[in-house]
């Protein structure tokens, strides 16, 4: 479920917020999915015009509509 890559030294701060989103990635969608959310919003905060920081954000968000768009996965876990 999780294709997330390294986290870029500019976001540093999210790192514990994508570890723990990996780890509940096969447990808790509901849990992973919150966590990224988290992840993207303070990257945001701390770095959003930096070439590694766009990419990785970028990334979270394109894994998080992918799960979203999932309905079925969705509607199971409402």
């Amino acid at each position: 479920m999780s294709g997330i890559p390294d986290v870029p030294p500019p976001l540093r701060a999210v790192a514990h917020y994508i570890k723990i989103a990996n780890e509940y990635a096969s447990r808790d969608v509901v849990i992973y999915y919150w966590t990224l959310y988290y992840a993207i919003q303070h990257g945001m905060t701390l770095d959003k015009s930096s070439p590694p920081a766009i990419q990785f954000l970028t990334t979270l968000l394109a894994t998080l509509e992918k799960w979203t768009l999932n309905k079925s996965l969705l509607l199971r876990y409402l």
